[in-house]
């Protein structure tokens, strides 16, 4: 209770209104009928709007509101957030004075602010004496909360089974759905609520009905790996094949996730194992690609196809590889998928491996005998992917599997110039230390200073040039790693080679020099350079 000195805010109010509401905050029952008797008003407003019901319900105290009902009090009246005598008592609990202003015919519909009407503010806060107390008064059982949600909805989410039962009791809908279109008994599969899903079952509740992604109770059950929902769902019969917009059924769901109880449950009870999504995925697929290893096993030991191809030409073996997941690649290993198959672009599982850089995944393969010098499509190799995308432990690993150093893709790159031309400084270190061709060339007849240069890799080119690469090295077509980063506006490149004997009075097969390329590109600086480069060596103009 309050004290006065509590209703100090009280103060600047009319004499009446203060001093009923002093009455109120001390219980003092004798000075209210002292007040109702002279006939003052008792509907009164204060600050905010404030009634003395109000105040006397938010309080809890029986006694008091009852007589002020008695009073003829307004029941209905509200404050500025929209709160009647009915919602200042629930808000706080007071199961009691709610049902005196049940009886008292008080409106259970007048929402708050929020929009919220008593039955669904009882719910939300889990006052469940309350709810039941409006629910038995004719409450509105459909009524929603500001997020769409419907009150059998929220008393799920709020894990309240006394209260969700007297709802359906009263006949609340099972089939309301919240703004994502899912069910209450979609929702208790989410949430792993059992209890709720047997009591909704029970109800008859549409076990295969469908959310705004065309999900099942038991889709989602499955999504969030809970058993027990899974075993109660398909004892009433749930589809166990009903695929979502992704056309995952309740199994790919598990496997999403790597649900490896649950997916022993689904195939146990039937469900297919072959099935594909929309991108043409298996489960095994699905499991291999997210490297859940587990889930994988479950599927395997259900002979589950380890050839089978998705839409992208994958198998679960090349999902594996190609996203590192180890244990998943060993389990498939062992259970001998095809070590050295092939996707769309001709690419094995120890090429994705390179490719992404996962040197594990490259050493188991490695170990169960993958074809170390495959080539896709393109001519390009695991050591050439490894080298390109800068992969220096994929490239140690592949080195250390005796992967040939000079092998080439069809457009004429080595490892070495692949690296060189990324800027891969390690990994060209790394290739040079195991006696790579310093001077291989592409078709083009581009070393890897060339490819260095011309793409403007600065470190690289030092490395390069410290390795004594052949600074004067020609292409196909005349030009030297000098005329290259000439044309291309490199000057820090160009003064490296200068400062590394770089020869400034060539001519390529156009018969340009490397000023001339410079001053077509238009880069001063460069220019500059090689002007000075050319006075000193006693070529250009004084």
């Amino acid at each position: 209770m309050q004290s006065s000195q509590e209703t100090a805010e009280f103060a600047g109010e009319s004499h009446s209104w203060l001093r009923l509401m002093e009455a109120i905050s001390e219980s003092d029952i004798d000075t209210i009928q002292s007040i109702i008797d002279s006939k003052a008003p008792i509907d009164e407003k204060g600050e905010n709007d404030l009634t003395p019901l109000m105040w006397a319900s938010f309080n809890g105290d029986v006694a008091i509101v009852s007589e002020l009902v008695s009073a003829k009090a307004s029941v209905d009246a509200h404050d500025v957030e929209y709160r009647t005598p009915l919602m200042f008592a629930l808000n706080n609990g007071q199961a009691a004075v709610v049902s005196v202003l049940i009886d008292a015919k008080a409106s259970l519909e007048i929402p708050n602010a929020d929009g919220h009407t008593p039955l669904m503010v009882a719910i939300s806060n889990g006052f469940h004496e309350i709810a039941e107390l409006l629910i038995a008064a004719g409450a509105d059982i459909e009524t929603r909360n500001s997020e769409g949600s419907p009150a059998l909805l929220v008393a799920i989410s709020q894990r309240d089974l006394q209260t969700m039962k007297s709802l359906i009791e009263a006949d609340a809908s099972l089939q309301a759905t919240d703004t994502a279109a899912l069910t209450p008994l979609m929702l208790a599969a989410l949430n792993a609520y059992s209890d709720a899903v047997d009591v909704l079952l029970a109800a008859k509740a549409d076990v295969d009905a469908r959310d705004a992604e065309n999900r099942s109770a038991l889709s989602l059950a499955a999504l969030k790996g809970h058993a027990q929902s899974i075993l109660a769902l398909v004892a009433a019969k749930a589809s166990l094949e009903c695929a979502d917009k992704q056309g995952w059924t309740p199994l790919m769901s598990a496997c999403l996730n790597g649900h490896s109880a649950v997916l022993r449950e689904l195939i146990d009870s039937g469900a297919a194992i072959e099935a594909t999504d929309a991108q043409g995925r298996t489960p095994l697929l699905l499991a291999a690609c997210n490297g859940h290893h587990d889930a994988a096993r479950v599927l395997i030991d259900a002979k589950a196809s380890m050839e089978v191809v998705s839409g992208e030409s994958l198998t679960p073996l090349l999902y594996a590889s190609a996203n590192g997941h180890v244990a998943t690649v060993n389990i498939l290993l062992e259970a001998r998928a095809t070590i050295d198959c092939k996707d769309k672009q001709e690419s094995t599982p120890l090429m994705l491996a390179a490719h992404n850089g996962h040197a594990d995944a490259l050493q188991a393969l490695l170990a169960a005998r993958a074809a170390v010098e495959a080539k896709d499509r393109h001519g390009w190799s695991a050591l050439l992917w490894a080298s390109r995308r800068g992969n220096t432990a994929a490239v140690r690993v592949l080195l250390a599997a005796n992967a040939a150093l000079e092998a080439k893709a069809k457009n004429g790159n080595s490892a070495l110039l692949c690296a060189a031309a990324e800027g891969h400084t390690e990994v060209v270190r790394v290739l040079i230390d195991a006696k790579a061709e310093l001077e291989a060339v592409d078709r083009y007849g581009k070393t890897s200073l060339h490819a260095a240069a011309m793409e403007g890799r600065t470190e690289t080119v030092g490395a390069l040039i410290e390795c004594k690469a052949i600074v004067d090295a020609r292409t196909t077509y005349g030009s030297t790693p000098l005329m290259l980063a000439a044309t291309e506006g490199f000057p820090e490149i160009v003064k490296m080679l200068l400062d590394a004997g770089a020869s400034v009075d060539v001519k390529n097969d156009d018969d340009q020099t490397p000023l001339m390329l410079a001053s077509e590109c238009g880069c001063e600086e460069t220019v500059a350079l090689l002007l000075n480069a050319e006075k000193a060596a006693g070529q250009g103009p004084e």
